[in-house]
C-alpha cells in the first residue's frame, strides 16, 4: 500500500488539484505505513530478551527517525533538481 502510494504521488502533474492527484497518494501512503509500523516493531521486540527490550526499542525508534529525515533530504534533493530543471529560462514572478 505504501509502495502504491508512493508511486502515486511520484506521477504527481506539474499543475495539480489536491483532491485528485494528491489526496488518495497520501491516504495510501498513510494507511500503509500504519499498518506495517505495528507488526515491524512487535517483529523486532519478540526477537530478544526481556533485558534487551529497551535497547532494541530505542534503536529501532533512532532507526525510523534517522531512516526519515534520510529520506526527506533525498525526497529535497530530487524535487529541487527537478524544478531546476523545469525552470530553466523562465524568468522569476515579478520581473518586467
Amino acid at each position: 500500500m505504501f509502495l502504491v502510494g508512493a508511486l502515486l504521488l511520484a506521477r504527481t502533474p506539474l499543475v495539480a488539484t489536491y483532491l485528485i492527484d494528491v489526496l488518495p497518494s497520501m491516504l495510501l501512503l498513510g494507511l500503509g505505513s500504519g499498518l506495517s509500523l505495528r507488526p515491524i516493531m512487535t517483529l523486532a521486540m519478540s526477537a530478544v530478551g526481556e533485558a534487551q527490550v529497551g535497547v532494541i526499542s530505542g534503536l529501532a525508534n533512532s532507526t525510523g527517525q534517522v531512516s526519515g529525515a534520510l529520506w526527506v533530504a533525498i525526497a529535497a534533493s530530487i524535487v529541487s533538481c527537478v524544478t531546476a530543471a523545469l525552470t530553466r529560462g523562465v524568468p522569476p514572478s515579478g520581473s518586467p
